[in-house]
């Protein structure tokens, strides 16, 4: 368990060489939004083989945990078997709800070939 204690110079601070637990939660898309209220979570993407190279698709994530000016960092782990190369990034935060895209930098030839776990962060 992570320990914290409270200063006045410094408000709320973690103690040396503790952990800090984030709540995850875990949706697998089945369409182009999925609903995960946690402040962390894992997305499943459907099979990303729409996304040949050099194209790009967008998804929504409605969150509770999400306001305008939340930053939300982003992640992909992909276990294709082809040559395509995913790169994401997420393109807009509204409260409730933040988009992310996911493009194909390979050139025309190499789609990509699998499901994907987007992993995801709000701060």
């Amino acid at each position: 368990m992570p320990k914290a204690q409270y200063t006045t110079s410094k408000g709320l601070v973690q103690s040396p060489g503790s952990g800090i637990t984030v709540e995850k939660g875990t949706v697998t898309m089945s369409g182009t939004s999925a609903t995960v209220n946690a402040p962390a979570g894992v997305v499943t993407t459907p099979g990303l083989t729409a996304i040949a190279g050099a194209s790009e698709a967008e998804w929504t994530i409605n969150n509770s945990f999400v306001t305008a000016s939340s930053q939300v960092l982003i992640g992909i782990q992909y276990n294709g078997t082809v040559t395509g190369v995913p790169c994401i990034h997420v393109n807009e935060i509204n409260t409730g709800n933040f988009k992310f895209q996911i493009t194909n930098i390979k050139d025309a030839g190499n789609a990509l070939d699998a499901v994907s776990q987007v992993h995801f962060l709000v701060i």
